[in-house]
């Protein structure tokens, strides 16, 4: 499949992105980052899509993986700002044993 057929099946078949991008982000600006990252990585990945078979998966999968990946990594930084050995900063536990002894 040439590049131009390719960007031509992705065009007709994106559409459907943008409702579930809202879904998992609850957010339209968050919504259009994830619509725009996963088309740029569809069609930097076009070699990885096998002709014939369903697109919308492929799309979607896509957009999945990344919501999680980003998801993940948004956690793991949230965790480093909590970490307990890190000046500055108190553990979940200790803020909350603090919060059930103020009550």
């Amino acid at each position: 499949m040439g590049a131009l057929e390719f960007n031509q099946l992705l065009v007709s078949n994106a559409e459907f992105l943008k409702p579930f991008a809202i879904t998992l982000t609850r957010d339209s600006e968050e919504a259009k980052d994830l619509f725009q990252e996963t088309l740029y990585r569809a069609i930097a990945n076009k070699d990885k899509y096998n002709v014939g078979t369903n697109i919308k998966a492929w799309l979607y999968t896509i957009m999945r993986n990344i919501f999680i990946n980003n998801y993940r990594r948004r956690a793991k930084h949230f965790r480093g700002q909590n970490h307990p050995s890190r000046p500055g900063r108190e553990s979940q536990s200790g803020a909350q044993r603090r919060a059930c002894s103020v009550r």
